[in-house]
């Protein structure tokens, strides 16, 4: 059964442009005269088309809406609405004013220039939002991806600390709260672009697993060995602050 949206969505765009349609070919077919010339099918057909595009764009706004740009949609509808307009009144122009001295030949290769550089524009502003879309996306997703490195480095710190001080071992340094949080500090100072370098990724992995096991052995370690453990975080945290550096200089390059 279909939902109450749906039943809208199916009136609001099928029910609604079929009616409109039909409507607009019934009304010239009353109002066209007994003799149905070439000017009157064209006009029929052309005003059909420009119905339809006006309701077609409307249907792309809700279809279309994830995969393209709100900028998009605004520049298109208005770029539509200029054809449309402009369309209407060259038909209502050379029906009522220049149908009798002007051939309907020249008439009909406006039109079809004028769809043209409409469709041409059209497609150009697609192509250009896809590329955009597609970037914007990119970039989004490594952002996001980097977001999970910080935040599983800053669990890592976290562990770290009640690790210290549930075994009460004492940390080496003295100008952070702890001595994980220096290398967290130095991802959180990575941007997005750090991926474009396709070492990057696994780098970032490497870190975090080391640094997992680290901890792991410093939990597991005999008393007497939890210190010198310990200690290896420190070089742990300077080793790997020097393959970010080394990251982030590939990747401005």
């Amino acid at each position: 059964m279909m939902s109450t949206k749906s039943k809208i969505t199916m009136f609001s765009g099928v029910v609604i442009p079929s009616l409109v349609i039909v409507a607009t070919v019934v009304l010239f077919l009353v109002f066209g005269g007994e003799q149905k010339t070439s000017l009157f099918w064209f006009n029929l057909c052309y005003t059909v088309l420009l119905e339809a595009l006006f309701f077609g764009y409307i249907g792309l706004v809700r279809s279309a809406s994830e995969k393209m740009t709100g900028a998009f949609f605004s520049i298109m509808g208005v770029w539509a609405i200029y054809y449309i307009v402009a369309g209407a009144l060259t038909m209502v122009v050379y029906s009522v004013a220049l149908s009798y001295f002007v051939p309907i030949k020249f008439y009909v290769s406006a039109i079809v220039v004028l769809t043209l550089l409409w469709l041409i524009v059209a497609g150009l502003l697609a192509e250009t939002d896809a590329r955009h879309k597609a970037q914007t996306d990119q970039i989004q997703s490594r952002a996001r991806t980097l977001s999970y490195y910080t935040a599983r480095m800053s669990q890592l710190e976290k562990r770290y600390v009640e690790i210290c001080r549930t075994l009460e071992i004492p940390q080496t340094t003295k100008n952070f709260d702890c001595e994980l949080n220096r290398l967290t500090q130095k991802m959180k100072s990575l941007l997005p672009g750090v991926f474009n370098n396709e070492m990057t990724q696994g780098k970032l992995d490497q870190i975090i697993d080391k640094c997992a096991d680290l901890l792991d052995a410093i939990e597991t370690a005999p008393a007497d060995n939890r210190r010198s453990i310990a200690d290896n975080v420190k070089r742990f945290t300077d080793r790997s602050i020097e393959e970010i550096e080394i990251i982030k200089s590939l990747t401005r390059k």
